[in-house]
């Protein structure tokens, strides 16, 4: 399957925003609540928050940073 620029783009933030709010929900609440009871269950609202922060958010962060990248980048 061949994706054009733009749905590499939103597949990339899709995919790295999910690996992202994974590990730090999971040990964003490890630290906060231990392996308590109901561990799963407060990590699992964790991400799915997480996640809707974090798609829209790379939405907006990744262009950015790629812009500043490409000035530092052409002037070396």
């Amino acid at each position: 399957m061949k994706l054009s620029k733009k749905g590499q783009f939103v597949l990339y933030n899709v995919l790295a925003s999910f690996g992202i709010s994974l590990s730090i929900s999971f040990f964003m609440t490890l630290i906060s609540n231990g392996f308590a009871d109901g561990f799963v269950q407060t990590w699992g609202q964790s991400f799915i928050l997480g996640y809707i922060i974090a798609v829209p958010s790379s939405m907006i962060v990744v262009p950015v940073v790629n812009r500043i990248m490409n000035r530092f980048i052409s002037e070396i």
